[in-house]
């Protein structure tokens, strides 16, 4: 999703996303693989990160994170990731 946003967002998108954070090491999804439902499918699946995590995929794109204060639902949380301004300029279609 973070290279999709990188890719394909203008350079000033925000990315308001919700994640529910992992609490323990073995909690933390680190697979590239589909978890839930999809074409393929049928069983519902739900994932978590640890903050930190979040926040290195975000550095290593240049994006910006900020945890807002609300919460989301369900245990989530928001998040609301931005370009920095090394970030400005698209990879993909606004280039």
């Amino acid at each position: 999703m973070l290279d999709g946003f990188v890719d394909f967002g203008t350079p000033t998108a925000k990315f308001l996303v919700s994640y529910l954070p992992a609490h323990e090491a073995n909690e933390d999804c680190q697979g590239k693989e589909w978890v839930g439902t999809s074409h393929q499918s049928s069983t519902a699946g739900v994932i978590k990160h640890s903050l930190s995590w979040i926040k290195k995929e975000c550095s290593k794109r240049n994006l910006l994170l900020d945890e807002l204060e609300y919460p989301a639902f369900d245990g989530q949380f928001w998040l609301l990731i931005s370009r920095t301004e090394q970030a400005k300029k698209p990879r993909g279609f606004w280039k």
